[in-house]
Parts: C-alpha cells; structure tokens; sequence
C-alpha cells in the first residue's frame, strides 16, 4: 500500500513539473475568449467591432488608417500635416488609452463612432478635452489642435462615421 502511494505522489509530481495537468484543461478555462474581430488588418478598413456591453473589450486601443469611402464604427480621426498639407483619416477601437506623440499632424474633426470615453487635444500650448459618446461628431477647425490622448471606455450601438 506504502508503494502504491509513493509511486501516485511521484507520478503527481512529475505530471506537475511536466505541465500534464495543464495542457489537459480545456482552453475555454484558461484564457478568455477573443471577440469576432480580434485584430484590424493592416492599412485596410476599419471593421467594425462587436457592440454591447456583453462583449469581451481589449485593454488597448487598436488603430488603423481608414479607407476613403467606407463607414465603420471605430473613432475617425481627420489629421492634416502641419508641413506638408497631407490629410490622413486615422480610426481607433477597443478600450483603452491611446497617447499622441507624433505632433507634426493636427485634428480637424472628430467622429466616435459607437464609442465613448474622452478626447483631450492641445492648441498653443492650451489643453482642451471633451467627453464623447456614440454618435459625437466635432469639427474642431483648421487651428493647430494637436491631439495629445484618446481613451476609450466601451461602445454601444450602432453609430458610424463616414470616411
């Protein structure tokens, strides 16, 4: 019996150190389940990203360049070089914080899409933020409104910003 016992704790022990026991549990218990657009595709399209509360966000804000012509949930972001001229349409999704360092580019308007949280900007030095919610369109004018953060706290609905 004294045997039987020794060679279970030893099997144990080496199932253990082996990580036996783990790779059996099914997957579902030891991480959380990704939502349906776990990842935007590079240069292409914003997709949109599951609505409702019931959906599983990300810690972090996901960017893209957006796609003259299309329409997408996520916050769209009209950028335009302060040397050049060039007009960029940026769109972000999920939750969390996304911090402006690049500060060659200002923000002429503001579309949140389904989302809501606050946009914080600066303009000669002077920071200005307002908070947002789905369906919060501004045109925040041709002035050097440097964008400094971008959170998201979550979505809900179905509002959308033209590209």
């Amino acid at each position: 019996m004294r045997f039987k016992r020794l060679i279970g704790a030893a099997t144990m022990a080496a199932s253990l150190s082996l990580g036996i026991i783990g790779a059996t549990m099914p997957a579902a218990s030891a991480a959380p389940a990704a939502p349906a657009a776990a990842a935007a595709p590079a240069r292409a399209a914003a997709p949109a990203h599951p609505a409702g509360t019931t959906a599983i966000q990300k810690p972090n804000i996901k960017w893209n360049a957006c796609a003259s012509g299309t329409t997408t949930t996520w916050v769209t972001l009209i950028e335009i070089e302060l040397s050049g001229g060039a007009v960029l349409t940026n769109c972000y999704g999920y939750t969390g914080t996304w911090k402006f360092s690049n500060q060659s580019y200002y923000v002429t308007h503001f579309c949140a899409g389904n989302n809501k949280g606050t946009f914080s900007y600066t303009v000669n030095g002077t920071t200005h933020s307002f908070s947002f919610g789905p369906g919060t369109n501004k045109n925040l004018g041709t002035g050097p409104n440097k964008p400094k953060s971008l959170t998201i706290t979550g979505w809900s609905g179905s509002d959308r910003c033209t590209v």
